[in-house]
């Protein structure tokens, strides 16, 4: 029984932590919140040591996903700044316009 109760525990916290991740967001935010997750993704790829092909394509993905968040975000925080919700998942990638 005691080697169960870690597991018993695990699965009984599990249900709450992954209900966390489906909030839904209205469809504008959400594609906001895809775009800022590329441009961190790709952003994040880059290495120098890469062949040029292989640079050039992650710096085109990189450029396109985060010049579409950075137009994206300040609409958005102007639109939802009343929702303090969605305000501060907004904030969250407040660093997205550090990107291109």
């Amino acid at each position: 029984m005691k080697k169960q109760l870690p597991i018993l525990l695990l699965l009984a916290i599990l249900p709450a932590a992954k209900a966390e991740t489906h909030i839904s967001y209205p469809r504008e935010v959400a594609v906001f919140i895809e775009h800022a997750k590329d441009c961190a993704h790709f952003a994040g790829e880059f290495d120098p040591d890469l062949p040029q092909k292989e640079q050039r394509r992650i710096a085109a993905e990189t450029q396109a996903a985060c010049s579409t968040a950075n137009k994206q975000y300040p609409k958005l925080i102007r639109t939802y700044r009343s929702n303090a919700r969605i305000s501060k998942v907004l904030r969250q990638y407040a660093h997205i316009t550090d990107y291109y």
